[in-house]
């Protein structure tokens, strides 16, 4: 455990360097480097707290999801589109994770149906063709949902 909570200490700090500090210089390493953070820190923390804490894995996810909304609007405030795109698809990602980790049975669908139509909702509002892309692949997952898991309840 103290070598994965050392290793994420290193990413956290590079991810803070990244977005606080060298902001004007993004790009595919720096991309991978943000986006392996997240996920490295959140399959370390639900490996170490699942066993007490599984009611909190969701709002892990958020927390999770809110450093990397946070973080692409310092992107968007300081010009770097590209940046905030990322940052706002990986805090999307996140809420999307969180949903079925605090939820269970018909709630999952229905909190990634509601997550959808507020998505597309947006896209529409912000007229951003990235938006209403994630929204359709929350509704392609909410349809898969339906078919292969809330369908063979009836």
């Amino acid at each position: 455990m103290m070598m994965s909570t050392g290793a994420h200490e290193v990413l956290i700090g590079m991810t803070g360097k990244i977005f606080f500090i060298r902001v004007e210089k993004t790009g595919v390493p720096t991309f991978t480097t943000v986006g392996l953070n997240g996920i490295f820190f959140f399959s370390m923390a639900l490996a170490v707290l699942e066993k007490d804490f599984k009611g909190f894995m969701g709002m892990l996810a958020v927390a999770v999801a809110a450093s990397y909304l946070l973080a692409a609007v310092r992107l968007r405030n300081s010009g770097n589109q590209k940046g905030a795109i990322f940052g706002a698809g990986l805090a999307l990602a996140f809420l999307t994770v969180a949903i079925p980790a605090q939820l269970t049975g018909y709630s999952i669908t229905i909190g990634w149906a509601i997550e959808a139509a507020a998505l597309a909702w947006i896209a529409l509002r912000l007229n951003s063709a990235w938006v209403l892309g994630g929204s359709w692949l929350v509704g392609w997952l909410v349809l898969m949902r339906l078919v292969m898991a809330d369908a063979t309840n009836y």
